[in-house]
């Protein structure tokens, strides 16, 4: 019999996580008074009950699936999340933690019965996967280093006279049947496959040594050698290009370099430099109040939200946080302090930018990606800002995964997101161009531009019923933030119509997501205000065509607009949407200045926009009521040096004058890897 047995001390990669953490600590509290909160016991009622929880869109929900003659195929809720996560059995890590701290058999029978059940609906002899099941859940279902499953379980739970040797054995085959099917049925790429080989390997691992478990080991060395070779960009970020995906992936190959580094026979290789470039990535991509960037198939509000609403016992993912200190305890000192405040990923085609790592600091996220697959969202030239304590723009991740839902439509839509788009319409496949980044100096700027024209299909997975009607258009965005004082937005989208003239009118929105707020808009100076909590977000269109209006959009359906996931399920969010209808130029520039500021209003700010070359350069006066003033110029698209300019001889193609109170101007050039004072202008 192939009987689970305790890990090697030598085998570390499990030291620093989350759930062995909280095993190995609820061991130490066995019998103390206080080792279970009143949280904590309501959740171990309801589990005993055999009831589980679904973890999606931002909530909870609990279902009770019983202790015997469960229905695996999940009826319970037409939901793909819901019958992979019943699949997955994360509540067994619950059971057990429950069974550590307490010692009560309860727990420990509950987990082997949910346990043989699961085994006696799929019959180890004859081995297949269910419909409702697939091979991602097998690598969770069985184990693997971050999620420890059955395998990594098993090692607590066998002190239970429950688990005799013949539950042990018919556990144990089922495990084996499993990985051996799992070995035939490896995924091609992405997240699957690493997880598959985490799975084969942690598992082998595991288990006393055998023919099968040497193939596991081998081929799990090969899957996460290779990952750390093919699927790692050579910014760090993972080849699907999602924070949220991104932090699982560091987590997996950080364990095994852990491992590696520690044990000098492992044959899983994984360079230090790596982990670096993955951890740089993981921690950049998190905002000052230490959760994902919302890019993409993220689960932000989700984590934050179920964190309060359901406090599990044992919470086996680990972000950022815990992986810079895995990191940096092993290396002896604070790799945060090796990071930068401005961070461009031009791999991955996102850029992360922050006034410092305090929890009180602004930051921008913008989102240039280069198309990651299915996870990614139609949402190129998209922005996040965070400032004052509060996300104010916010991308909102993911709002289901559930293809029968419409919002899973609207989450990964491009009118979802901050950015601009025609006729309500998607973005295609197509990866930015011309991108291209420059920080320092307490600024940042990034500019790039979508080309991939807007098309009508409806995007899930995939564009399933067809890409549909499309326009040739494309959009190009320069965002530019001076730290601490207001971000400038600069939209140009040239567009080529389907017939001259044309018969078919069209409108154009650029949106703004925010976060819950109260909303002001007013309409004749166009401008918005909005009023957070602790804090206030002013914004100014200071250029657009006449017939630009500001609307707000909170829980529309129609047109679907400013929803947010939440722990009360997706909920209205307010949304500020500059709307041209209809569009009768070819060339449209949008022109919008945002300021941030706490409890303290910002100045009142007035605007000048011009041209001091016509066609090719653009210039934008700001007067504050507090005395100072900017001058911002630059020329179309920011694709050529402005040359001689209003500014001087400038040898960049972005220039910014501020002029402080009572204080020297500062004048700087902002090119591609560059922001420069002086260097590159000559004064008039």
């Amino acid at each position: 019999m192939n009987k689970p047995f305790p890990l090697d001390s030598n085998t570390s990669m499990l030291a620093h996580t989350n759930w062995r953490r909280a095993l190995e600590n609820a061991l130490s509290l066995r019998g103390s008074v206080h080792a279970l909160s009143a949280e904590h016991q309501v959740l171990a009622k309801r589990l005993l009950r055999g009831e589980i929880p679904f973890e999606h869109a931002g909530h909870v929900d609990w279902y009770k699936i019983g202790r015997v003659d469960i229905d695996w195929s999940g009826p319970q809720r037409e939901h793909q999340e819901w019958r992979a996560q019943l699949n997955r059995h994360y509540q067994i890590l619950q059971l057990t933690w429950f069974y550590c701290v307490t010692g009560d058999e309860s727990f420990a029978t509950m987990a082997k019965d949910q346990i043989l059940d699961w085994i006696a609906a799929h019959p180890t002899e004859s081995f297949s996967m269910s419909p409702s099941d697939n091979t991602l859940n097998l690598a969770l279902r069985v184990g693997n280093s971050c999620s420890p499953g059955w395998a990594g379980c098993l090692e607590y739970l066998k002190a239970s006279p429950a688990f005799d040797e013949g539950t042990l054995a018919t556990i144990n085959g089922s495990i084996c049947a499993q990985l051996n099917y799992l070995v035939e049925h490896l995924a091609p790429i992405g997240n699957w496959r690493i997880a598959q080989g985490d799975c084969l390997y942690f598992c082998g691992r595991l288990l006393k040594p055998t023919e099968e478990t040497a193939q596991w080991i081998e081929i799990g060395v090969g899957v996460i050698n290779d990952a750390a070779s093919n699927q790692i960009l050579d910014d760090g970020a993972h080849c699907e290009r999602n924070p949220h995906y991104h932090i699982w992936m560091t987590a997996v190959l950080l364990n095994y370099w852990l491992l590696s580094s520690n044990e000098s026979s492992c044959e899983i290789q994984i360079e230090e430099s790596t982990i670096r470039k993955m951890l740089h990535y993981a921690c950049e991509s998190c905002g000052p109040d230490e959760l994902e960037s919302g890019l993409h198939d993220t689960h932000q509000t989700a984590h934050a939200d179920m964190e309060k609403t359901a406090p599990f016992p044992v919470t086996p993912r680990m972000d950022s946080t815990d992986l810079l200190s895995a990191f940096s305890s092993a290396i002896g000192t604070d790799f945060k302090e090796q990071l930068r405040l401005d961070a461009f990923f031009p791999d991955a085609g996102q850029a992360f930018v922050r006034s410092g790592w305090q929890k009180d600091a602004s930051y921008v996220a913008f989102d240039a990606t280069n198309w990651g697959g299915s996870h990614c969202h139609l949402s190129r030239n998209g922005f996040e800002l965070f400032s004052h304590g509060q996300r104010m723009i916010r991308d909102m991740g993911i709002f289901s995964y559930e293809i029968s839902e419409p919002m899973i439509a609207y989450g990964k839509s491009t009118p979802a997101h901050n950015t601009v788009n025609l006729n309500g319409w998607n973005q295609g496949f197509s990866n930015p161009q011309n991108t291209w980044f420059a920080a320092g100096h307490n600024r940042a700027l990034i500019s790039s531009e979508y080309s991939g024209g807007y098309w009508s299909g409806t995007y899930r997975w995939s564009f399933d019923t067809g890409i549909g009607e499309g326009l040739n258009a494309l959009h190009h965005r320069t965002l530019y933030w001076h730290k601490k004082r207001f971000l400038l937005i600069i939209d140009t989208i040239h567009r080529q119509p389907k017939t001259i003239p044309e018969t078919e009118p069209i409108f154009l929105e650029s949106n703004f997501q925010l976060e819950q707020c109260e909303l002001e808009i007013d309409h004749e100076q166009r401008k918005a205000r909005a009023r957070f909590e602790q804090s206030k977000l002013a914004v100014h269109l200071v250029h657009a065509p006449e017939n630009t209006r500001l609307l707000e959009y909170r829980g529309s359906k129609d047109p679907e607009r400013g929803w947010q996931p939440t722990s009360n399920g997706i909920q209205p969010a307010p949304m500020l949407s500059f709307r041209i209808d209809p569009v009768s130029e070819h060339d449209i520039d949008i022109v919008t200045v945002l300021v941030p500021s706490g409890k303290t209003p910002s100045p009142e700010l007035t605007s000048r926009f011009w041209h001091p070359q016509p066609n090719r350069t653009s210039a934008l006066d700001l007067t504050w009521s507090d005395g100072s003033e900017d001058r911002l110029e630059w020329t179309n698209r920011c694709d050529e040096d402005l040359g001689k300019s209003s500014l001087g001889a400038i040898h960049a193609p972005f220039a910014h004058k501020f002029q402080p109170i009572n204080s020297p101007p500062e004048l700087f050039g902002m090119k591609g890897g560059q922001c420069c004072p002086g260097a590159i202008i000559s004064l008039l």
